[in-house]
């Protein structure tokens, strides 16, 4: 089955979610003692001039780790919503544009932040640059960062031999860039994700704030369901210059004693 067809399969009703233990889906894509951080920008706050001095601030005071970027599609894949609104485009159609929205901001965003690289990182790049970091030590020095070519990394891992069941995000307007950087997160068995928006979430009752964020509309619908497998989520103001946040950690099912 492609890629493409698998998609089209209708996602998980939401009554379940829930029951869903990130163990029973998680693939071991990487070495577990490597300190992965998946961190997704926003795209609305591409159209701040100042954010590439924010999120260097906040990269740079934080200690090395393997920091793996996405970006959001903003006003781009809002224009699409609009367009399927208005004459209903295929389900796939969408989506593969709306993840197209989101390589074409990790583009742009390359142009103007100094500290990143200077190229979208394919699945295989990402690989052997971790290969190559792990024969020199698994202590770093310096942070290494790479920017996600999203369309690349899900034909990617969805060729890979490793996959083993791995279920992949529908062709769904629920499915957003923050749930594909939680679904990142998660099959990269990652120690942080961080959402950067231009605000925080609203109060919510502790143990209940994934879900939470979900049923009020601050994160799409699916991210629950992925970003329960990431043990410390956190949303970061990128907007407001004291940078605050807000955290979660909880403990993943498969290490409860």
């Amino acid at each position: 089955m492609s890629r493409r067809q698998h998609h089209r399969q209708s996602a998980v009703p939401r009554e379940k979610w829930p029951s869903l233990s990130p163990e029973l889906f998680i693939p071991r894509f990487t070495h577990k003692d490597l300190n992965y951080h998946v961190v997704k920008i926003g795209g609305s706050l591409l159209e701040r001039d100042d954010w590439p001095q924010r999120i260097a601030a906040w990269i740079d005071a934080r200690p090395p780790q393997y920091f793996l970027f996405v970006f959001g599609g903003g006003t781009l894949v809002e224009k699409l919503r609009e367009i399927d609104r208005r004459a209903a485009y295929p389900a796939e159609a969408m989506h593969q544009a709306a993840i197209a929205a989101m390589d074409i901001n990790a583009g742009l965003a390359l142009s103007r932040c100094e500290m990143l690289q200077t190229t979208l990182s394919t699945w295989n790049e990402f690989c052997e640059a971790i290969r190559s970091s792990r024969d020199i030590s698994f202590d770093l020095e310096a942070s290494l960062l790479f920017t996600v070519q999203a369309a690349e990394w899900l034909d990617a891992l969805y060729d890979s031999p490793d996959r083993r069941g791995l279920e992949f995000p529908p062709a769904s307007w629920d499915v957003t860039s923050d749930s594909l950087a939680a679904w990142f997160a998660l099959i990269l068995s990652a120690g942080e994700l961080t959402l950067c928006k231009s605000c925080l979430p609203p109060p919510s009752e502790a143990g209940d704030e994934l879900p939470s964020w979900s049923r009020g509309g601050y994160v799409d619908p699916l991210f629950y369901r992925w970003g329960i497998g990431t043990p410390l989520v956190r949303v970061l103001n990128l907007a407001d210059p004291e940078l605050p946040e807000a955290i979660v950690r909880h403990e993943l099912p498969h290490q409860s004693t």
